[in-house]
């Protein structure tokens, strides 16, 4: 019997580890920017998006703060206040509202289908001028059909926690909104007992991730 989410780890992983506590460099560095460049190489570039760029960070639940935060600073309006509502599943890992709390937002929910992920056309009836993003779960490996939220205005943050590497109705899971997140804890796809990684092919947007995460988180 396979254990449930029991990570697997080998004698490869010990070394590895092993190399980089003796290396003396314990924080962000070479380590952290080459998972960052092989994890867009392998998941999420392609010939019509890209090229992605990633910053690992220190949880899933971080990585949707940090791209929420993002958002909310680059779309504030000339009087410094930004739109107050996040789109999101009723069904999902309660980060998900902690991060959009976190921000100052507002949640707004929208039922899911029966695979459990979030209705699309759903969560487009529930955009405003006061959305943020729509914050689309694709839960349990099944990638959420995006195409009813592709045309709108409101950015879509791809949650790829439980989904990632695969196709999906609109083209690669994670690399079809304006940024994607997953998180390497225990039991997810990667494991790194802690972690998780936020991404995006803007430019604008991946220098505001960056700034956050070196000098205000």
């Amino acid at each position: 019997m396979i254990p449930h989410s029991r990570p697997t780890l080998d004698g490869f992983d010990l070394s590895v580890a092993g190399e980089l506590l003796t290396s003396g460099r314990l924080a962000q560095g070479q380590v952290c920017e080459r998972l960052e460049s092989l994890f867009c190489g392998r998941f999420l570039d392609s010939e019509d998006r890209g090229p992605w760029r990633a910053r690992a960070v220190s949880s899933g639940t971080t990585a949707l703060h940090v791209g929420l935060w993002a958002l909310s600073n680059l779309r504030s309006a000339p009087s410094g206040t930004c739109p107050g509502e996040v789109v999101t599943t009723a069904l999902g890992c309660n980060a998900l509202i902690h991060a959009i709390h976190a921000v100052g937002a507002r949640p707004v929910l929208v039922d899911t289908l029966p695979d459990g992920n979030p209705d699309a056309e759903k969560a487009a009836e529930r955009v405003t001028s006061e959305t943020l993003a729509v914050l689309a779960p694709h839960l349990y490996g099944n990638p959420v059909d995006l195409s009813p939220l592709l045309s709108l205005d409101a950015p879509i943050f791809e949650d790829c926690a439980q989904c990632f590497g695969t196709d999906g109705p609109n083209g690669r899971v994670g690399a079809r909104g304006a940024l994607m997140m997953t998180s390497f804890y225990a039991t997810k796809l990667i494991c790194t007992g802690q972690g998780g990684l936020v991404a995006t092919d803007d430019s604008e947007l991946i220098e505001e991730i960056r700034d956050l995460c070196e000098y205000d988180h």
